[in-house]
C-alpha cells in the first residue's frame, strides 16, 4: 500500500519476559526492523516482571543482567509489573529504576492513602516517533497485594488500572499531549484460546471498561498468548512470557488531519540467528558474561544436608 506523504507509519513492540530464550535471538527483530524502517519509525515497550521468577542466568546475579540487556535493547518504557515488587518497594525505587535507563509506569501505583503516583514511577511517558507524539501509560495489576509480601509495599496504595489508566490517558489527550496513547497493562486473559468478550476475571474491564482515549493495549502477567481488539476497537495484545514473541502493531498516523488512519497487529518469533549487529553484540556480550557467571554461583556450595529437605503438609490438623 502506498501512503500519502503526510502519513506517518511506525511500529509499536512489546517485549515478553526476555530472558528464557537467548536475548540476541529475541531482539534481532528489532534491530531488523529499525535498520530496514529507520529507528524513528520503532518504538520498543515492555509490560513488566523484567526482575523476579527469572532463569538462574539472571535470577542469580540479582537480574542485573536482565536490566542491562533492556539497556542495550533500547527499550523505550515499561509498565512495572508484580515481580518488581518482589524485594519490595525499597528495591524497586532505589535499585531496579535507577539502574533501568528507560522510565517505569505505574499509573495506579499510589503513595499510600492518596491517588499520586508514588516517585520515582510516573503514569505515563511522552515519546516522540517520526514527528508522532506517543503516550505511554502503564499499570500493574490489582493483585498485588496479594502476590507479593504485604510488608514491602505497606507504604503504598495499589488502584484500579483501568481507571488509572483511562484518567491518564484522557489527559493526555485532552491537553493536547499524545497524538496516540497505548496502554500497558500488567494484566491479561487467563485463556487466550477464546474471545475477549468472554473472558472474565480481572481483564473483563481491561476489555470492556478502557476508554477511546487509548488506541492500543498491550497485556501482561497471565502468559497467554492471543491477538484480540478491546471493546472499543482498540488491537488488544499478549506476546506470551519469557521471549516467547514480540507482540507488533504496525500505526499509521495522518499528520495532516490529526488521526489515526489504521493499525495491524501481530506475532514476531526470536530470530533462529542472531544478527550481525553492534547492538546484538552487546547484548550478546551480557548474556554470555550473565552464563558464565551464574554457572560460577551455580557450583558454589552453600550448605550440606544430612537428610532429605520435606515440609509436612499436617493436612489431618487442619
Amino acid at each position: 500500500m502506498q501512503w500519502r506523504q503526510e502519513r506517518r507509519h511506525f511500529q509499536l513492540q512489546r517485549l515478553s519476559r526476555p530472558y528464557r530464550y537467548r536475548s540476541p535471538n529475541l531482539f534481532t527483530p528489532v534491530v531488523e526492523a529499525r535498520n530496514a524502517n529507520g529507528a524513528d519509525k520503532v518504538l520498543l515497550l515492555d509490560a513488566g516482571d523484567n526482575v523476579g521468577g527469572s532463569t538462574f542466568e539472571s535470577g542469580s546475579l540479582n537480574d542485573e543482567p536482565t536490566i542491562d540487556v533492556l539497556n542495550a535493547a533500547g527499550v523505550d518504557a515499561n509498565a512495572v509489573g508484580n515481580h518488581e515488587f518482589d524485594k519490595g518497594w525499597k528495591d524497586l525505587a532505589e535499585r531496579i529504576v535507577p539502574h533501568l535507563n528507560s522510565p517505569y509506569l505505574g499509573a495506579n501505583v499510589y503513595e499510600k492513602g492518596t491517588t499520586k503516583v508514588a516517585a520515582p514511577l510516573k503514569a505515563s511517558t511522552i515519546i516522540v516517533k517520526d514527528g508522532v507524539r506517543i503516550g505511554v501509560v502503564g499499570a500493574v495489576t490489582h493483585d498485588l497485594p496479594s502476590l507479593v509480601s504485604p510488608a514491602g509495599i505497606s507504604n503504598l496504595t495499589i488502584g484500579d488500572p483501568v481507571k488509572a489508566v483511562n484518567a491518564e490517558a484522557k489527559r493526555l489527550k485532552s491537553e493536547g499531549l499524545a497524538d496516540v496513547v497505548v496502554a500497558e497493562y500488567h494484566e491479561g486473559a487467563a485463556d487466550g484460546s477464546g474471545d475477549a468478550a468472554s473472558q472474565g476475571g480481572n481483564f473483563a474491564p481491561v476489555y470492556a471498561d478502557t476508554s477511546t482515549d487509548v488506541d492500543v493495549v498491550f497485556n501482561g502477567h497471565t502468559h497467554q498468548v492471543y491477538s484480540w481488539k478491546d471493546k472499543a476497537g482498540a488491537p488488544l495484545l499478549q506476546a506470551g512470557s519469557y521471549g516467547q514473541h514480540l507482540a507488533k502493531v504496525n500505526v499509521a498516523w495522518n499528520s495532516q488531519q490529526k488521526k489515526l488512519c489504521s493499525t495491524g497487529a501481530s506475532f514476531i518469533d526470536p530470530a533462529t540467528t542472531p544478527a550481525d549487529d553492534p547492538t546484538i553484540a552487546k547484548i550478546s556480550s551480557i548474556y554470555d558474561d550473565a552464563k558464565a557467571k551464574s554457572d560460577k554461583a551455580g557450583t558454589t556450595v552453600i550448605g550440606h544436608e544430612t537428610a532429605p529437605i520435606t515440609t509436612p503438609s499436617n493436612t489431618s490438623d487442619q
